[in-house]
């Protein structure tokens, strides 16, 4: 059971969002240094990106533990519980744990002015060290050249998929995001670069150059072939530098895991000192749980959540609804924060669904739901208006048939509520 004291553990670090976002390095290093620079006690993997980020460390971090290590996970946001965002071999950290970093870290946090990321993930490094972990999986929470997560010392980094998201703090095109994302790539450690645009690798190019580092690209390293796609996910056969890995699965959704299911294999195959055999690996990837990508919450009728919330991921998410389920119309619900590009958005989904219920997330900094029905059919989609998510979802599925489903996206916010409304348990209660 939750305690009092929990909660007002997690009242407090969510209020050092007062204090914003820091674009700087200096007050968690110097917090680090007070903390006896936990991110010293184990090699980590460092993955920068816009879309892919949270399959990719899930992917690496499901193989390193089936290979016998102990594992720390660090990923971020949460779908439903903030423990969710520090795991040690699957498992999230404790509340009482929550309770005590965040206490022993109050005075120097007051008189630094950390914020709620910086202080997370400083709990996070500590948390794992305390733990003895053998190596640390972290994902990078916003951009890569001014994170908290550049205290990690990596063995192997990463940089997935680049799009446009966070712009008010990364840059209004893709290139300077990317110009953001490549600090990731550091001299002497190895780094994968999953598919991306041309102007994206120039980008990556320039940067290896400057700091005489270098990055490989995924394609290079790992081949996908023969890719089935069913409501259980998706099987498909590997090429990993010439060794051949037959009749994998992934209980993901969703062809564009195929990337990300590329760039793992190639990380893991690039990894210092790390001899993985092909049963290590389908058995790490066939017993990976990674909730809300093209979540399967109901099967009659046909109803999928997915925490896609800027264009790419969104084009990519109706592109797979459409490669899984070729037969059936696609409804939508959506809600958006405030911060997103929902007009790129909506234009991303058009080409797929002509029928869009707009909503709005609980508690957080929403797009208006009539806002975002207005654009919708101002770009020709039916698009409706019905701010309470529950009830969004109610009226999205009287419109269902059994020639169509449902799919509810748009942010990781309003996971616990899309939960709730269908029953579903906490994504780690066994583990809580």
């Amino acid at each position: 059971m939750r305690t009092s004291e929990y909660d007002q553990t997690l009242y407090y670090l969510f209020g050092l969002r007062t204090f914003g976002i820091h674009l700087g390095l200096e007050v968690p290093r110097t917090l680090a240094k007070e903390l006896g620079e936990p991110q010293k006690n184990y090699p980590a993997v460092h993955i920068a990106g816009t879309n892919g980020k949270g399959t990719t460390a899930a992917l690496i971090e499901s193989v390193l533990r089936e290979h016998g290590l102990k594992t720390g996970l660090y990923t971020s946001p949460h779908l439903v519980n903030f423990n969710e965002r520090i795991r040690v071999n699957g498992v999230p950290i404790d509340d009482e744990s929550i309770i005590k970093y965040a206490e022993a870290f109050k005075d120097s946090v007051a008189e630094s002015g950390a914020s709620f990321f910086e202080v997370t993930t400083l709990i996070a490094l500590k948390y794992f060290a305390d733990m003895e972990v053998d190596i640390v999986i972290a994902e990078a929470g916003l951009g890569a050249r001014l994170d908290t997560t550049m205290l990690v010392e990596p063995i192997i980094s990463v940089l997935t998929a680049i799009g446009l998201d966070h712009t008010k703090y990364l840059g209004e095109t893709v290139e300077e995001i990317a110009g953001e994302k490549a600090f990731v790539i550091r001299k002497g450690v190895p780094c994968i670069v999953a598919k991306n645009s041309d102007k994206v690798l120039d980008i990556f190019s320039e940067y290896s150059i400057e700091i005489n580092g270098d990055f490989t690209k995924s394609s290079q390293i790992c081949e996908i072939i023969n890719v089935a796609a069913s409501e259980r996910g998706l099987t498909f056969d590997a090429i990993l530098n010439g060794r051949p890995i037959d009749e994998l699965h992934v209980p993901l959704m969703g062809l564009h895991q195929v990337e990300n299911i590329q760039t793992s294999l190639a990380v893991l195959d690039s990894m210092p000192n790390m001899d993985l055999t092909n049963e290590v690996i389908k058995a790490g990837f066939d017993k990976i749980e990674f909730r809300g990508r093209m979540e399967l919450l109901s099967e009659t009728p046909l109803v999928i959540y997915d925490v896609a919330h800027n264009p790419q991921a969104t084009d990519s998410l109706f592109r797979s609804l459409i490669a899984h389920f070729p037969d059936r119309r696609i409804i939508a619900v959506m809600a958006l924060l405030k911060e997103k590009d929902s007009e790129q958005i909506i234009k991303a989904l058009r080409p797929y669904t002509q029928r869009l219920v707009c909503s709005e997330i609980p508690e957080h900094d929403s797009s208006p739901s009539m806002e975002l029905a207005k654009i919708g059919r101002k770009l020709g989609i039916e698009s409706t208006s019905i701010q309470d998510i529950s009830l969004a979802v109610d009226e999205a599925k009287q419109k269902l048939d059994d020639d169509s489903l449902l799919i509810i996206f748009g942010s990781h916010y309003f996971a616990e509520n899309v939960y709730a409304k269908f029953g579903r348990s906490h994504p780690y209660s066994g583990s809580l």
